[in-house]
């Protein structure tokens, strides 16, 4: 078993991408799993905080500045940047889109961020304290901002502390029940596996968010394309800048930032939106995990070419 895992954690970056068109070519497999992607995404986040070393954890929080930096683009900069193009771009994509652009510029991380940063060799620390960080002070900030920048954000501050409450604190209790009973150095050990088990739930996460999108892909192809399309470049832009802006912190740590910029909690945000969700954002919300789980195989290529770590 122990060779297995190691071998999914090798390829992980395949896999993952392998899951979402798995979660396409099986809908009835899509829709069984899909009232269970709170559970799983509780399962990523315990793998997460599993595979970050509690003392670089707290080497990252002495250096808040890096992590100020990036909580300042992802929740103020996206936002008024949405803000300011949607006189532009909002008639043309529809209100159910441009309340999907809206949650991503809205969202926290989303919690499989340090996994994959785990996969793709990158430092996970800076990228779970900024997840953590900010998926922690949603429920306050989101409305807050929304409130300060004018925008009309049907989301339930209540439900997305409960939501929160509901992941994260199970999460965290979990994870620190298991390395109490493991210790740090076993768990150390067994890195690799543990990359392995993780695919795991990030698989059956992917399947479970691909419910009802192949039969719209074959109703509507062109404007399913163009959401993809949509999809692909808000993460990679995300990405770009949040790397950019945080490279003088060092290419560790701007790496490991910068994917969280581009890989959005959509989730967490549509669960918690007052009234029932529009067609067009549940679309946009599916298909950004295209994005979440195939530019990891991407990415892995490009960071190995241009190197993960400072110097």
């Amino acid at each position: 078993m122990q060779a297995i895992l190691s071998w999914m954690g090798r390829h992980g970056t395949a896999l993952s991408a392998a899951s979402v068109f798995t979660g396409l070519l099986l809908p009835d497999l899509a829709t069984e799993v899909r009232p269970w992607l709170g559970s799983f995404v509780a399962c990523i986040l315990t793998l997460a905080l599993l595979m970050v070393e509690p003392a670089r954890l707290a080497g990252t929080l002495r250096r808040p500045l890096p992590l100020l930096a990036g909580a300042a683009a992802m929740s103020l900069a996206t936002p008024a940047l949405v803000l300011g193009l949607e006189p532009i771009i909002g008639p043309s994509l529809g209100p159910g889109l441009m309340l999907g652009l809206y949650i991503f510029a809205f969202a926290p991380p989303t919690l499989s961020a340090p996994a994959f940063a785990a996969l793709l060799g990158l430092d996970a620390a800076p990228a779970l304290a900024l997840c953590l960080g900010l998926t922690l002070v949603a429920p306050i900030l989101i409305p807050l901002i929304a409130g300060g920048l004018g925008v009309d954000f049907p989301v339930d501050a209540a439900a997305l502390a409960w939501r929160l409450a509901m992941i994260v604190g199970p999460a965290v209790l979990l994870a620190t029940a298991i390395r109490a009973s493991l210790g740090s150095e076993r768990i150390l050990r067994h890195r690799q596996s543990l990359t392995g088990l993780m695919i795991f739930p990030l698989a059956i996460f992917a399947i479970g968010s691909m419910d009802g999108i192949a039969a719209r892909f074959l109703a509507e192809p062109s404007r399913m394309g163009g959401i993809l399309a949509l999809g692909i470049g808000l993460a990679v832009g995300g990405i770009v800048i949040q790397t950019a802006i945080c490279r003088p912190f060092g290419r560790s740590t701007a790496l490991a930032l910068g994917w969280c910029g581009g890989n959005r909690n959509l989730g967490l945000i549509v669960g918690a939106i007052s009234g029932i969700t529009p067609a067009d954002t549940w679309a946009y919300f599916a298909l950004a995990q295209f994005p979440i789980y195939a530019l990891p195989l991407i990415a892995k290529a490009v960071y190995s070419r241009i190197g993960t770590r400072d110097g």
